[in-house]
């Protein structure tokens, strides 16, 4: 069976975040053929569509890449302002472009939120949600996994809450299997995953 790559994306730049932590103890825990990893999205820069040219950040081209190679995107993020950070709107953007093209097409995502407050970001995660399914990406349909109160779930700088990570493990296991299944079905129809950037980002 195919390994199932997972890229996970923290919404927030904190050197001790909480969205980080949490997102770092739910990828430690996959399912069987499935990896991990966590991009960093510190270095973009603000995004510029005259700077989304033939000499691209080098930057955007390592982040594009990494979302190119994985199947499936974990969001944790938490909530600025009742909404999504600008960090992470940022990345999104770049990452978006060009539409009908980009490395998100055809992906599959999964939005978890984390926040000190006892609402936990759910209303970043309505947002990002009509963010991410304008870029076409097929973020999962399941119940919310929201963190609140966060800051007391944390022991030495590490997410330490088994009820949470049971939930998130759940949702996780979710996201595989219908990327399994997403990716079985094309492959009965003959076809590739529906993305037309990955010529484009190798031809550089």
């Amino acid at each position: 069976m195919k390994e199932i790559k997972l890229i996970g994306i923290s919404g927030s730049l904190r050197s001790a975040s909480f969205n980080t932590a949490v997102l770092t103890a739910v990828l430690r825990n996959l399912p069987s053929g499935v990896s991990a990893g966590i991009a960093d999205i510190s270095p973009l820069p603000f995004y510029n569509e005259e700077l989304d040219d033939a000499d691209q950040p080098e930057a955007v081209l390592a982040l594009r890449e990494k979302i190119l190679l994985a199947d499936g995107i974990v969001f944790c993020s938490p909530e600025y302002n009742g909404g999504v950070p600008g960090v992470l709107k940022n990345a999104i953007d770049w990452l978006s472009r060009p539409m009908h093209g980009s490395v998100f097409r055809g992906k599959h995502a999964l939005i978890i939120s984390a926040s000190p407050s006892a609402v936990g970001g759910a209303r970043m995660q309505a947002q990002l949600r009509c963010d991410l399914s304008a870029c076409e990406l097929r973020v999962l349909a399941r119940p919310q996994v929201v963190v609140g109160q966060a800051h007391m779930k944390m022991i030495d700088g590490v997410f330490s809450d088994d009820k949470t990570l049971a939930f998130a493990a759940k949702a996780v296991a979710d996201l595989v299997m219908e990327i399994r299944i997403y990716q079985a079905g094309l492959a009965a129809l003959g076809m590739g995953v529906p993305n037309a950037a990955s010529d484009r980002l190798h031809a550089r």
